[in-house]
């Protein structure tokens, strides 16, 4: 199992643009764009959709066999439960301590 580390693209509710903002994510995501974008990063972010891997950009260098590998059999760090304000509220509670913990050196 290897864990890897997951991004999204998002709308905030009360944008002044909702239409805009769904017009940009829709243009970002459309397969054809997204591959432009992500081609851009040079594989600092490998793809979500399976099928643009088959592109010359992935299979003709022999390093991104492994980023190929890692997006199949990959797992989210969040793997093991679904994200939750409980979570949240942990994490918070042991940032403070180890902050706090290390503030006093």
């Amino acid at each position: 199992m290897n864990q890897i580390d997951t991004w999204a693209y998002g709308a905030f509710k009360k944008t002044p643009y909702p239409d805009q903002a769904k017009g940009l994510l829709e243009y970002l995501m459309h397969p054809a764009n997204y591959d432009k974008v992500i081609q851009t990063t040079g594989g600092r972010w490998v793809p979500v959709y399976k099928r643009l891997f088959d592109s010359p950009f992935w299979r003709e260098k022999p390093a991104f066999a492994l980023f190929i590998k890692m997006a199949e059999t990959g797992v989210p760090v969040s793997y093991a439960g679904s994200p939750t304000p409980a979570a949240g509220d942990e994490c918070q509670k042991k940032i403070v301590e180890i902050y706090t913990r290390y503030a006093k050196g």
